[in-house]
């Protein structure tokens, strides 16, 4: 092929008939299991997948599971559809701080809680099929520095990538590893009764 040395740039004419996009992936998954086009809303799961290999006996859940790792998406059921959600929407609602209803306790009304340093991740390996190096494993880190942290997590993904996909995995899982160390707890009024999981808020408060 004269055009063989291209491969590594996706110019080579068979990398680009192996090309899936996520979407596609998902409902492949999910027809093996009984699910037909109207169960399910996967229009956005745009991403395009080199590679995804099931190398083992496994259920679909464990499947959908590597690839939301990989491409930071959530499963939610609305309206009678399985909806597969892209992290990272911008916020749709905004609740001021006055509606939101007290607790029974009557205490706290709005409560922030944290995680110890000591129970999130130093580092972040992510092991990946490397489109770069004949689909052998190659593995992408990502660190924080100057934090008590001591603990590693790793992530097994029997996806291709390229090395730089694999690295944007590794930090991104890692920032948002420390991010969600806070979280926030308050109960919405009737109102807000139409928000869903994967919904984001934005809380506004006066002072």
């Amino acid at each position: 092929w004269a055009d063989g040395g291209n491969w590594k740039t996706g110019h080579w004419i068979q990398g680009k008939l192996g090309l899936s996009s996520l979407g596609q992936i998902v409902a492949d998954l999910l027809g093996k299991v009984g699910y037909d086009s109207t169960m399910y809303d996967i229009s956005r799961l745009t991403d395009i997948v080199s590679g995804f290999v099931i190398t083992s006996r496994q259920t679909v859940r464990a499947c959908l599971e590597q690839l939301a790792m990989a491409y930071f998406f959530d499963m939610v059921e609305s309206d009678g559809l399985l909806k597969f959600i892209k992290r990272g929407k911008i916020s749709n609602s905004i609740i001021d701080f006055t509606e939101l209803v007290p607790r029974d306790d009557a205490v706290d009304t709005f409560t922030i809680s944290r995680t110890q340093e000591l129970e999130l991740p130093r580092q972040v390996d992510v092991i990946y099929l490397s489109r770069t190096a004949d689909y052998q494993a190659g593995t992408q880190s990502a660190q924080r520095q100057t934090v008590k942290a001591v603990d590693y997590a790793t992530l097994n993904l029997p996806i291709v990538l390229s090395d730089q996909e694999a690295k944007v995995v590794a930090d991104v899982t890692l920032y948002n590893a420390w991010v969600g160390r806070v979280q926030y707890q308050f109960t919405a009024p009737p109102k807000y009764a139409l928000l869903e999981p994967t919904d984001v808020i934005t809380i506004t408060k006066e002072g």
